[in-house]
């Protein structure tokens, strides 16, 4: 049986974080049952009769703004669809504030044993500036909660390069983590994205930003002292303790297949690429004709299939596998580039 990871979006937020532009919004609980309904017919339309599922991921938005009896129902029905392996792993999202010790029970029972907390900053007034609806203090109560319930498969996304953020504030950060034994750690670096409130506080003069260089140090440091810690980075952005890798982002980056479902959710199966509609209320209607809410999909030919195995292979730190690719494809990229190759060494790169 050929494994597969699944990701769900919930596109629900209690409020947008400033630099944020995902498909999520501000909804009622009306509006999320409704949405909750149709994910639970679209599920129904695929047959993964040939795949084990090996990695379940609940992302958003905030699918812990929900609640756990909605994030029960999807699950259920995944695991009465398709084939689920006994050692899945099986993700959450969750904001430190909206991570209760009964919803957190919840997702124990329903088999869930990895929490993947958005925390970016320690600093309380940095978190203020990017409209971040949790504090410090949240985020420390929800890692109580989590472990007191024997949830310790746990990571925190951070990010470098935001307003007014400065070296000593992504020290604090990671000194906290590091006291909290926290197993995984992705940190990204900030991107403006146009159409976010952020963009336009930076453009108006009203935040402004560290500089490439400064923000470039603030990664360095986390590198340097992660691995200091014996927390390794195994991907460009994401660093474990052995044994707390990431096994879903994984499938991303080492060609595995994946389905996503929900709003604007991305696939890779096979040789096809798909991606869902992005918004409401046409995600709503394809489904109620009986369609995939497919908007758009994409058969890979042979040469983009190598240049997604070579740059995704290349965004790990094990790099890409000459046999592999030798495998997959009938030819040897060392000799496919050598002229490439001999020319990168030559600049010492």
């Amino acid at each position: 049986m050929k494994e597969i990871g699944i990701y769900v979006h919930i596109p629900f937020c209690e409020e947008k974080c400033f630099y944020c532009n995902f498909v999520s919004f501000c909804k009622n609980e009306k509006e999320q049952e409704k949405y909750i309904r149709y994910l639970l017919k679209e599920i129904d339309m695929y047959d993964l009769n040939s795949y084990l599922v090996t990695s379940i991921f609940i992302g958003g938005g905030t699918p812990t703004i929900i609640s756990g009896q909605l994030i029960g129902k999807v699950l259920k029905k995944i695991k009465d669809k398709f084939n689920i392996s006994p050692n899945a792993e099986i993700t959450i999202e969750a904001n430190p504030n909206s991570f209760t010790y009964s919803k957190a029970k919840i997702y124990k029972d329903l088999g869930i044993n990895r929490i993947s907390f958005g925390l970016q900053s320690v600093n309380d007034k940095i978190l203020k500036l990017i409209n971040r609806k949790h504090s410090k203090k949240d985020f420390i109560n929800a890692i109580k909660i989590a472990k007191n319930l024997g949830l310790e498969n746990i990571n925190v996304d951070i990010l470098v390069g935001l307003p007014s953020q400065k070296l000593a504030d992504v020290k604090k950060t990671i000194k906290l983590l590091l006291r909290e034994k926290i197993p995984h750690i992705s940190c990204y670096s900030l991107i403006l994205e146009e159409g976010t409130v952020l963009n336009t506080l930076i453009k108006e003069a009203k935040l402004s930003l560290p500089s490439e260089d400064d923000t470039l140090k603030m990664y360095e440091y986390v590198l340097k002292k992660l691995e200091k810690n014996k927390i390794y980075r195994y991907e460009v952005s994401n660093f474990a303790k052995k044994g707390f890798e990431c096994k879903h982002n994984l499938k991303y980056w080492s060609n595995i297949d994946y389905l996503g479902l929900g709003l604007n959710s991305h696939s890779k199966i096979s040789n096809k690429r798909f991606c869902n509609q992005t918004e409401l209320n046409k995600y709503y209607e394809r489904i109620r004709d009986n369609k995939k809410p497919i908007l758009e999909e994409n058969i890979l030919t042979n040469d983009e299939k190598r240049e997604e195995f070579i740059f995704l292979s290349l965004r790990k730190s094990e790099g890409l596998s000459l046999d592999e690719y030798f495998s997959l494809f009938g030819e040897r990229l060392e000799k496919e580039k050598a002229r490439e190759i001999d020319f990168l060494l030559r600049k010492n790169l």
